[in-house]
């Protein structure tokens, strides 16, 4: 699966992305949330702003900012929100088995293509922007870690 498709998952929920030329952009922002895309001759771009005045951006233009999977056991902030995921209601009630959690938490391999997860929990990994598909390994996107995310 393209780096275009993968990021059509999180696309609901607020994914955040470096500006890679956003010096030389006429917003300039360094970071933006991702609104929307359009296809342009088969080839996806991403919105960053709304209005019909903003070109979208191709993936050799941004980087997506995500969670690695490491961080299921430490303190994370979504919507305002400070939680544990490992301890959340909601992601212990969509845990079928132990195993899961624990395979997770391993943060060890690209899980678009080791094991199958109940889609209830891959819906709650791309909501809080979790890396599900190894992106930041393939230094495709950054580590939330490594940057500083002015709100």
């Amino acid at each position: 699966m393209n780096l275009e498709n993968q990021l059509k998952h999180y696309l609901s929920y607020n994914l955040k992305c470096e500006i890679l030329d956003y010096k030389s952009d006429y917003v300039g922002d360094q970071y933006e949330t991702i609104k929307g895309y359009y296809l342009l001759n088969d080839k996806a771009y991403f919105n960053f702003k709304s209005g019909r005045d903003y070109a979208g951006k191709n993936t050799t233009q941004f980087k997506p900012i995500l969670r690695p999977l490491s961080d299921l056991t430490k303190e994370i902030n979504v919507n305002n929100e400070d939680f544990v995921p490992y301890e959340h209601s909601t992601f212990v009630e969509a845990m079928l088995a132990n195993e899961y959690l624990e395979y997770l938490c391993e943060a060890k391999a690209d899980l678009s293509k080791d094991r199958l997860l109940p889609y209830s929990i891959v819906q709650l990994l791309f909501e809080w922007n979790f890396d599900v598909f190894g992106l930041i390994e393939k230094r495709i996107a950054i580590d939330i870690n490594d940057v500083s995310l002015a709100e």
